[in-house]
């Protein structure tokens, strides 16, 4: 005689069954893909900050600085077996939208493969620019970059502290149930080092390095219950993590905008809406980043706030 519990697993089994083979006309049913939340503009703690540095750079009477972005990579060689790496490979493309947000001047050389392939074809006259004009070629025509920025992700220690705790209640006998909870908590971190060149000089500007913690929680909780003829058991769990990839995203965007003030002589105060912002070794307070590291170029001290930085008044004559 089958007991309640596999009458019931019967039941459900052939529930399942008529919801896959459902169709119309012989013919599978479309399956209705999910959509979850709208696309949505990134914004990180330091996105605003950006943004004043771009309105006070558009306010001067000289341009804003070219600036490349160089090769930032993932130097910690953070792996897992299952998802792969562990830090994000994109940290240039990241730094060259925080770079083009603080409103400087983009010079490409990230990418170079399709202007190189149009520039040789070019030069071998296969481009046109219209029915009857071809692609010139002339001498000068790239324009070059004053600055770059290059660096890499140099650390990722994935549990520098956890902390949990579990429950158990529960009877012996053979009716009886349990009940069962646990909760932690872990903290990874993760740093990068950046750095400014003047391309003409290969002189190191400034150079930055932070390094952001990144919590994450886990609960769980169950109930076993022992009936006549049958077991129930149910349980429930969340984990949460601040994203790892969005921290990096942070951390080049606070490096890019302590950049971009330098060379404007701002304090980074005026951008940071009251917000402790941290720059020789004070540590900020909203976003849970510490500067570790924070280096004028050798034989470049800093000028007076009142007057204009040494290299930008080698741009406003050269640019």
């Amino acid at each position: 005689m089958k007991t309640p519990a596999v009458r019931m697993m019967g039941g459900l089994l052939a529930a399942l069954a008529a919801c896959a083979c459902a169709s119309e006309g012989g013919r599978p049913l479309a399956v209705e893909p999910l959509q979850g939340p709208a696309t949505a503009e990134i914004i990180t703690d330091y996105t605003p900050a950006l943004r004043c540095v771009a309105d006070h750079a558009r306010q001067q009477s000289y341009p804003a600085p070219r600036i490349a972005v160089g090769h930032i990579t993932d130097m910690t060689g953070a792996n897992d077996y299952y998802i792969g790496r562990r830090v994000t490979q994109g940290a240039t493309l990241m730094a060259i939208t925080a770079v083009s947000d603080a409103g400087m001047r983009l010079i490409e050389r990230y990418d170079m493969g399709v202007l190189q392939v149009d520039m040789d074809y070019a030069r071998s006259g296969l481009i046109k620019d219209s029915e009857t004009v071809l692609r010139p070629v002339a001498q000068g025509q790239i324009q070059g970059a004053d600055l770059y920025i290059v660096g890499g992700i140099t650390e990722f220690n994935p549990n520098i502290k956890s902390s949990g705790v579990d429950a158990y209640a529960g009877g012996d006998s053979t009716k009886s149930g349990a009940l069962a909870m646990s909760a932690g908590s872990y903290t990874i971190d993760v740093g990068i080092d950046l750095r400014l060149v003047d391309v003409r000089t290969s002189e190191v500007l400034s150079v930055r390095s932070f390094r952001k913690q990144i919590i994450g929680k886990e609960l769980e909780a169950g109930a076993l219950a022992m009936l006549t003829g049958g077991v129930v058991d149910i349980g429930a769990g969340e984990r949460a993590l601040e994203p790892v990839q969005t921290a990096v995203r942070t951390m080049i965007d606070r490096a890019v905008f302590e950049f971009a003030a330098s060379l404007y002589s701002m304090p980074v105060e005026q951008c940071m809406q009251g917000e402790e912002m941290g720059v020789d070794g004070l540590v900020e307070r909203g976003a849970n980043a510490q500067v570790l590291e924070a280096v004028p170029a050798a034989g470049a001290p800093p000028a007076p706030a009142v007057q204009p930085t040494r290299h930008e008044i080698g741009l406003r004559g050269r640019i």
